[in-house]
């Protein structure tokens, strides 16, 4: 048995399950990976995740920091004996506001789905391997890979719903597979690359207070800076010129994202259904596209700001881990028969 340091170290505060080689030492799911082509890396005892790619959430982390820091150094005095006390508490209160949903945003479950939950009946007696293998895809009815749309009066409107092959599940609505998580995520937005994490049904609320404190908090320090630049000279205050350059090139794209957010999430859509239906590509002349899931501003607002999903995560990853549960197994992907003639 390896010692409690080692275990510690590498199965609670940074576990990567592609590591495991024994099922013995698994407890808990996080700890196991056997689904080809995960790529999620777990802290905390499953807590946390990030997705195994460049560290690109670390380097805005750290930019996000700099600009803060400098603030407290060379601005924050002068703001609090010769202008205003509240703007830099309120600045302190958006400053770790953004830091801590930029952390929950990066590292929480989006919303994935767990697998293997809908497999053919027909292929009941399908094999599950223990680890990952190279394995042959199986294969399904022609049912398995159509797009099934609830009656409505337009086709612009209702529900579809399609199953995933990878996954092996018929996806709930709203649901989509991320090709970066190589997982399945409800109400799935879009993959954020600069947070190494999809962003989805859970952490969709951290996603847009992020973007809304970071446009805040940087227009303060401007708004500061160039208040403390105009009442003195540019040699007794160096660092102000070069906090108004950094935060202006800075918040440019946030403040973009913000307003483009803030406008999807007043109808309640996503970025996914956005670009597929209301730019209209995949509309008929003439046809307008149907906000199935406007609510009203009110709701809509409400449900995308404030509210916080009902449930725990759904993907059980802290649970103790059982051999015989299928969902932690590596099945073949499945393939239509038609794809063969």
């Amino acid at each position: 048995m390896a010692p409690w340091y080692h275990r510690v170290l590498r199965s609670w505060l940074i576990m990567d399950p592609s590591i495991v080689v024994d099922d013995d030492d698994v407890r808990r799911n996080y700890q196991i990976s056997n689904h080809a082509g995960l790529k999620y890396v777990f802290f905390f005892g499953g807590r946390a995740r990030t997705v195994k790619q460049a560290p690109i959430a670390a380097v805005c982390g750290i930019l996000i920091l700099i600009p803060g820091i400098l603030f407290f150094v060379f601005e924050a005095k002068w703001a609090w004996h010769h202008h205003r006390r509240a703007v830099v508490i309120v600045f302190a209160y958006f400053w770790v506001l953004c830091g801590s949903c930029f952390i929950k945003a990066a590292t929480s479950d989006p919303g994935v789905v767990p697998r293997n939950i809908h497999i053919p009946s027909s292929l009941k007696k399908i094999e599950v391997s223990e680890t990952v293998p190279k394995l042959e895809p199986s294969f399904a009815p022609s049912e398995y890979f159509n797009v099934i749309s609830l009656p409505h009066k337009t086709s612009s409107a209702g529900v579809k719903v399609r199953y995933c092959s990878t996954c092996h599940i018929w996806r709930p609505p709203r649901c989509s597979h991320c090709s970066v998580c190589n997982s399945c995520v409800l109400h799935h937005d879009h993959h954020c690359l600069y947070l190494n994490n999809c962003v989805g049904l859970r952490n969709y609320r951290y996603f847009l207070w992020f973007l809304l404190s970071v446009v805040v908090a940087s227009a303060l320090i401007m708004y500061t800076s160039l208040h403390h630049l105009l009442s003195t000279s540019y040699r007794e205050a160096p660092l102000s010129i070069v906090l108004v350059i950094y935060c202006g090139l800075g918040v440019m794209y946030p403040l973009l994202l913000l307003c483009f957010h803030t406008y999807i999430s007043m109808w309640n859509i996503t970025t996914r259904e956005f670009l597929n239906y209301v730019r209209g590509s995949s509309l008929k002349h003439g046809e307008n596209f149907i906000y199935s899931y406007n609510g009203g501003l009110i709701r809509n607002v409400f449900l995308n700001w404030v509210a916080r999903p009902r449930m725990w995560s759904i993907q059980g990853i802290r649970e103790h881990y059982a051999p015989s549960d299928i969902r932690q197994k590596a099945v073949q992907q499945l393939r239509s028969f038609e794809s063969e003639k």
